[in-house]
């Protein structure tokens, strides 16, 4: 991975966090975001760009303030990384997120992450969240296979993509 292309836990995971992308800097120096346990409590780690603005240090000061908040944490001069254990609301739809079993994330959840990416509900990420025949088609075509009834409509996360690591940025 090469920094640039988001994480599964960015897409499905960072909306658990709540907040409004503008407000947590996702388009401009949010990085990724990862899955780590820590001290064998389940966490969610948000990768940024180390910023002087005034905006960016008054967002860190309120991060510690969010319950789900552990620590932020300097991997280099250039980045800051902020650690969230997965609220205790999220924990069913986070082992479904790391079982690839993205249909039976909780329909509110599904709608949450729909709304904090700006996705339309008939668009790749509502087909694959609400299991759409569409998208079941357009794979079967694209593999040229029949897919088990029972399919998530997505490939599961790759434990390594989704876990830390500096050297990659």
């Amino acid at each position: 991975m090469n920094g640039e292309r988001k994480t599964k836990t960015s897409l499905f995971l960072f909306p658990m966090l709540g907040g409004e992308r503008r407000l947590l800097f996702y388009d401009t120096l949010f990085i990724n975001a990862f899955i780590e346990k820590r001290n064998n409590v389940d966490c969610i780690l948000l990768l940024y760009k180390n910023s002087k603005r005034k905006a960016f240090i008054e967002f860190v000061g309120l991060l510690n303030k969010i319950s789900s908040f552990i620590a932020v944490e300097n991997p280099s001069s250039k980045h800051l990384l902020f650690v969230f254990k997965v609220p205790d609301r999220y924990k069913k739809d986070f082992e479904n997120f790391k079982r690839g079993k993205y249909s039976k994330l909780r329909d509110e959840y599904k709608l949450q992450i729909l709304d904090f990416h700006r996705f339309d509900i008939d668009g790749n990420m509502g087909q694959i969240l609400f299991k759409s025949k569409e998208r079941r088609e357009y794979l079967e075509r694209k593999l040229d296979a029949l897919l088990p009834e029972d399919s998530e409509l997505y490939s599961i996360m790759n434990e390594e993509e989704e876990t830390f690591n500096l050297n990659y940025y």
